[in-house]
């Protein structure tokens, strides 16, 4: 935002401020929703923090502050609903093990994706873009094929 001449640096921790709060709305409503519908929720979650990186890269100031709220409510859907999909998902005995696992596969993706949007940030910003949103869609067929091979304890 401050290299597109977007916003000065006095800026960034007030959108960052404004995205976790956005985040800690969302992670009520999400929570809220989730319980009633699990799936629809976690894809429109998935799919709205999606929205993320084209207001965030090719918008002007309000384009990033709409930008800023997908960004919350992706952090929302990360910190809060992929907690409760894993647990939900296993018996209390084994769910140690499988947070670990997770958080392990988490982690790892996480720093392949940041190592990918680094070097496409320098060569072209569109493809940063349809790499991070095409990252995310990636996922809403996977969460799909999940769901359906989860014990229907729901």
């Amino acid at each position: 935002m401050v290299t597109a001449k977007i916003v000065t640096e006095n800026w960034i921790p007030v959108f960052l401020a404004f995205s976790t709060g956005c985040g800690v709305i969302a992670s009520l409503v999400l929570g809220k929703l989730y319980d009633r519908a699990p799936l629809p929720t976690l894809l429109t979650a998935v799919f709205l923090s999606s929205l993320f990186s084209p207001f965030a890269f090719f918008g002007g100031f309000s384009a990033v502050l709409v930008g800023m709220v997908f960004w919350g409510i992706g952090y929302a859907m990360q910190d809060t609903l992929l907690k409760a999909l894993v647990a939900g998902v296993l018996p209390e005995g084994k769910r140690n093990l499988a947070f670990g696992l997770f958080y392990a596969g988490y982690g790892v993706g996480w720093l392949i994706g940041s190592v990918a949007t680094g070097l496409l940030y320098d060569q072209s910003r569109g493809a940063l873009v349809a790499f991070a949103v095409a990252a995310q869609l990636i996922s809403l067929p996977l969460l799909v094929i999940a769901n359906r091979q989860e014990p229907s304890s729901r």
